[in-house]
């Protein structure tokens, strides 16, 4: 039978004033007085019956969401300035950007490996006036696939959308899309090559033996 884990009242009011503390419209005596706020609550609810965890969650939705108190201390702290509001939209919308210009990055990415097959199918005119119109397989089967380049990033586009959609609050790695995206173009990169470089060595060992010699 499992054990249930204990609630760690300490350790959830910890992380519910680091979350806060990310953002640059609050001040150290801010954070110290919303935490005097909600430990007070939590202790009136818990007197009243209530469980840590219950009485938690209850005191952190009467201190307020964490958007209405950033905006309540910014127009306290003086943050009404073009400065302040930059700022404010940087650090809300931050992790969304960076989601577009790794979107931007894994697009341009996978046309690369696109280009690297296009520019293989050059050499088939020059097999074809020398008789040797051989191309492996694994290049066809690659060629083949070039049609659905556009295929990964449509799918990230529709992620990226999905984050944008989502609300403020609701944070998204966008280290972890990075390190999906560019193990995902490294992986493809190695058989993209290795595509691209056979037709190349099949049209040169194709060539008459006599083309390298010297007149």
């Amino acid at each position: 039978m499992a054990t249930a884990i204990p609630f760690d009242l300490n350790a959830a009011v910890h992380n519910w004033r680091e979350r806060l503390q990310q953002s640059p419209h609050f001040r150290a005596e801010n954070l110290e007085e919303l935490e005097a706020h909600l430990r007070d609550s939590v202790t009136v609810l818990q007197s009243k019956g209530l469980a840590a965890d219950e009485a938690f969650l209850l005191g952190t939705r009467r201190v307020g969401a964490p958007e209405a108190l950033e905006g309540q201390f910014a127009a306290e702290n003086g943050g009404d300035g073009w400065r302040d509001g930059l700022r404010r939209f940087f650090h809300n919308y931050k992790s969304r950007f960076l989601h577009l210009l790794i979107l931007a990055y894994f697009t341009f990415g996978c046309w690369l490996l696109w280009a690297c097959l296009k520019v293989s199918q050059l050499i088939v005119p020059a097999a074809m006036r020398t008789h040797n119109p051989y191309i492996p397989a694994f290049t066809r089967l690659f060629w083949g696939l070039m049609h659905f380049w556009y295929l990964p990033p449509l799918v990230a586009a529709l992620y990226c959308g999905y984050v944008w959609t989502r609300k403020a609050s609701a944070k998204s790695s966008w280290f972890a899309f990075f390190s999906f995206a560019t193990a995902f173009l490294f992986l493809l990169l190695l058989p993209i090559f290795m595509a691209a470089e056979l037709p190349i060595i099949s049209f040169l060992n194709g060539l008459p033996p006599k083309t390298f010699q010297a007149p």
